[in-house]
Formats: C-alpha cells, structure tokens, sequence
C-alpha cells in the first residue's frame, strides 16, 4: 500500500517493520502559522532540552550508500506539482525531526519506515546498524524546476540545524539556518529543528508552505516558508521568537558558506584549481550605500560588524559565474546560487555581522553573516522578523556598476589592490571621462597611490589603488567609490586586508 493512501485517512495505523512496530497518528487540527506560534510558545516556557542523538558507526560513504527510492516519493502518485523524499539517520546526521503532514483539518505525522529505502552495496552488518536507527534526519522537496516533466531538488533540510535551497539551474552551495543566539559566556549556539509541517500541495499549486519550530537554550522560534521555485527562488519567511531569557542578542536570517581561495588570496594552498569557493562576496544595501566585500580565507578570526537605519538587503553572492575560473568538474562551483535577504517587515535599527574564519580544506563552513537587532528580547515578549530570502544566480540589480574582480599583490612593502568594476553604463563611457576614485584606507596604513583607466579590452574600468604595508598584525580597512560629476556610478568596494 502507498504511503499516500494512508495519510489523512486513519486515525492510528499500525505498521509492522521485522519485528518492529511504529505507529502513526492524525488529528483534526487546523495547522497554520497561529497553530505554530502556540506550539513555540509553550515550547519556550519549558526548560530547554538539549536534542537526542543516536549512536551509530555509519561513515561517511557508508551513509552515501543510503538512499530515497524515488519511485516512493509523497506525493507521486497523484502527479502533484511537488513531491516529497526523506533523509535517513545516519553518520553525523543522528538527531530524528519530527514530520508531518496536513491539509485543511487533516494533520498526520509521517511514519518511519526503512522500506523507503536503498542501502546500495552496504554490508548486512551495516544495513542492520542502520535499520535500528528509526527516525528521519530530514526532508527534501522536489518539483519541475529546471525543465518540465524532471522532477529536480528544490530545497533539502538534512541535519536539525540549516537547509540549502536552488534557483534554475543551480546546484547547492551555501546553507541558511532559522536563528542564532547569544548564551552564557558569550557561546553562540545554533537552533535546531524539532518538528515540521508540510502543506500538502495541491494540483495547480506553485507554491510550497513548510512550517517548522526551531528551539536553543536562549529561544523558541516559530517559523513559516512559503516557497516558490522559479530562476529566482523566492522564500517567503515569517518568523516569531519567543525568549526564555531577558536582555539576549540574537542573529536574524544566519546563512553560512565556504570560502577556500579565489584571486584575491595571496596564500598558496598548492591547488591544482585556481579557486574554490562557494561564495565570492559579502553584498549589503541600505538607504545610504550599496556594499561588496570580497570573501578571503585569513589566518585569524576576522570580524566585521556595519551598522545599518534601514537595511533594504543583505547576503553572500557567488558572482564569478566562469567555468574556466574553476576547472572543477566533480562540483559546480560556478552554478552555486547566490543568497540574499529582504526585510518584509520593519527591522529598524541594527548591524549586520560578517564573520571569516580561517579553514585548510573544503569540507567546512567557514563564512556567517545574518543581523542582529540593536533591541534585546526579553522572556514574555514575541518578536516577528519577517523576510523574503532569494536563492538565484543573479544578484539585486542596483543600478550602478559592480565589482566584477579584485586581486591583491605586493610591490616592494607596499600593498596592491586591483579592482574591476563592471556595469552597460561602464562601458559606453570614453576612456577620457573624468571619473574620479573615492577611496579611503584605516588609520593603520596611508594610500601610496590611486589609478583609473578604461581597460581597452573589455571597456570595464579597473581601479589600482597601493597603500602602506603596516606596523602591525591589525587588518587594513579599504574602500572605493568610482564617483562621475559628484554622483556615485558604482557600488562601494570594501576590504579587510591582513599580512
């Protein structure tokens, strides 16, 4: 019997796995964003518990092996626009979220079998390891995002803590998470999922509603996904937090990447590829500026904390969209999507952090930006930050030109910053314009000298700024502005530089 025809209809069904029995239950619940905020409510009221995990020996290529088959995805059977896959426990994905679904009054929670899926070339002992893990470690959604008739993946939450989602033709890169807090000791901690809710599409459907609650010693968050796949993937949020403590600081719309090297890395990791990152630069826009600061991989923590009125965006771009730039054909880097966020409602006054920490290969997370309110939250208040977060290979288009390249060298004792900036509008200006660099540089260092010239091969217009190697280990602060009769034609450039 497919699973599908189970749900909805039974009250308890009872389901026999060997020798294991694992029940599934619904209700006659309306779920909605009002029924999730109550649940996080009483949630928040209780003493925080710390998430269960299950023990187990699976490597990492073992837990490859264990895979959805997808001729049993949700959904399937009545040719919806989205279908439904499931993660199973395993390796470092060993916490169990709770699943369920729900249309108009009807809610069921998704049962765990293990006939959902392929265990590929594991051995018995392994299988069996496996089978005694009940519980899903996540979920994927599927739809028709690239071509029609192809179901592709369109967001996966794998883990309890973030969930990576794709615009056409990307493939995933960098991860978003639902909240950071600030707890004793000043230890960051990361919420985690305790229960989703998925809104059973229906047949004409092009849109996706996930509700989830995630928890941390510091909060409860109530949270609501709208999401609509397209070029630009759009993902509507709303967020309610409800504190368990008074006076915390917390992280809105936390996202996270890597970044290993690109042109700008003077360091020498002996590659055979010429960069490899999934996202190249830090993009924010408020009613004052428009800012992009090139990603680096430096040898200390290195954070970054700008104060922002009213901020319009923010994000991590991977904006070098050249194969060639790569050379990596086991990975895309070139089709990651790029990442921003857009407030929905009225954020007022804040800063957003962006926080580079220094990793020697590519399998860790090493970028975090997301936004911290300038008001604490204090228990028995519920705080709504509502955004809209797009995940495409395009950017927000400004207006003004970009940072297309930077690259860093030395002269001498000196520091060499090239900078490219691209636009139509760049372009179609005479090499004899009389643009002007507004560029500035931390206490720290002095500008040695600044030049502008049109590149004749492309018409873009590079910048090449040198300054002062300093004294000491303190990280150099830069920026320019290309600046055309007073007004400004390009976004800002910024840079932290550290010998």
């Amino acid at each position: 019997m497919k699973i599908s025809r189970l749900l909805f209809f039974l009250t308890i069904v009872t389901i026999f796995d060997g020798c294991k029995t694992v029940t599934a239950s619904s209700s006659r619940q309306e779920i909605n964003f009002e029924y999730v905020q109550k649940q996080a409510e009483l949630l928040s009221k209780k003493s925080y518990i710390e998430p269960i995990k299950i023990k187990n020996d699976l490597t990492t290529n073992e837990y490859g092996q264990i895979t959805f088959n997808p001729s049993k995805a949700l959904w399937m059977s009545e040719s919806l626009p989205f279908r439904l896959e499931l993660f199973h426990l395993g390796h470092t994905y060993d916490t169990p979220t709770n699943i369920n679904e729900f249309k108009g009054l009807y809610s069921q929670d998704i049962r765990f079998t293990n006939d959902l899926f392929n265990f590929g070339t594991l051995d018995q002992n392994s299988i069996d390891n496996a089978k005694d893990m009940e519980g899903y470690a996540g979920l994927k959604i599927l739809c028709q995002l690239n071509k029609p008739g192809q179901f592709d993946e369109l967001i996966s939450f794998l883990g309890n803590e973030k969930f990576r989602a794709l615009g056409r033709y990307n493939i995933y890169g960098l991860y978003a998470a639902p909240l950071l807090s600030r707890g004793a000791n000043d230890k960051i901690n990361m919420a985690h999922y305790t229960e989703f809710w998925l809104g059973k599409p229906s047949p004409k459907a092009n849109s996706i509603t996930i509700y989830a609650i995630a928890d941390s010693p510091e909060a409860t968050t109530a949270l609501q996904y709208e999401i609509s796949p397209g070029n630009d993937t759009n993902i509507k949020v709303k967020s309610t937090i409800y504190p368990r403590a008074n006076s915390i600081s917390v992280g809105i719309a936390p996202m996270s990447t890597l970044y290993f090297f690109g042109t700008n890395t003077l360091a020498d990791y002996k590659s055979c590829y010429s960069q490899f990152h999934y996202s190249d630069g830090f993009i924010m826009s408020s009613e004052d500026n428009t800012v992009y600061q090139p990603l680096e991989n430096y040898t200390q923590l290195v954070v970054n904390e700008l104060k922002v009125t009213n901020i319009k965006y923010f994000g991590l771009a991977q904006r070098d969209r050249n194969y060639d730039h790569y050379q990596t054909p086991f990975i895309a880097l070139h089709l990651m999507p790029s990442l921003w966020i857009t407030p929905d409602n009225n954020w007022q006054n804040g800063k957003v952090v962006l926080a580079e920490t220094p990793v020697n290969n590519t399998n860790a997370l090493n970028i975090y930006t997301f936004w911290v309110p300038e008001e604490k939250l204090c228990q028995g208040k519920a705080y709504s930050y509502n955004y809209t977060m797009h995940w495409a290979t395009n950017e927000p288009d400004t207006g003004v030109g970009y940072v297309s390249s930077t690259k860093v060298g030395m002269e001498g004792d000196n520091i060499c910053f090239s900078v490219k900036f691209t636009s139509n509008v760049l372009k179609k200006l005479p090499a004899v314009a009389n643009i002007t660099a507004n560029t500035t540089v931390s206490t720290n260092s002095k500008i040695i000298n600044t030049k502008i010239q049109k590149d004749p091969f492309d018409n873009q217009w590079i910048t090449l700024i040198t300054v002062s190697k300093p004294a000491t280990t303190t990280p150099i602060s830069l920026s320019c502005t290309l600046i055309n009769e007073n007004n400004p034609i390009t976004e800002t450039w910024t840079y932290k530089w550290i010998q």
